[in-house]
């Protein structure tokens, strides 16, 4: 499936997800939650969205709009080798969202 969460060293990897993302709508927002390809870790994101062309007037979000979204792995683990301009604090991978 994935390198073990404590061995992987950080890389910017974009990869398959192997696992669906669980996807919930509330209080204007899509959480996501997926698990790391590469080391198996949950990762959380909440999109915001809003209607095009209304300088931010909230949508009725449904699952499918963050679909083919990109997320970051996030796991806060000090993978070895990370690369420390990278604002994300996972092993590098990164995946699109899919159920």
């Amino acid at each position: 499936m994935g390198e073990e969460h404590e061995t992987c060293a950080w890389q910017d990897r974009f990869l398959p997800l192997i696992r669906p993302a669980e996807i919930d709508t509330r209080d204007g927002l899509v959480r996501v939650t997926s698990w790391c390809p590469r080391c198996k870790a949950p990762t959380v994101r909440d999109f915001e969205l809003t209607l095009p062309g209304t300088k931010g007037t909230a949508a009725d979000p449904a699952p499918g709009d963050v679909l083919g979204e990109i997320v970051w792995c996030d796991c806060d683990y000090p993978h070895a080798h990370r690369d420390p301009a990278s604002r994300h604090q996972g092993c590098g991978a990164k995946w699109r969202i899919r159920t």
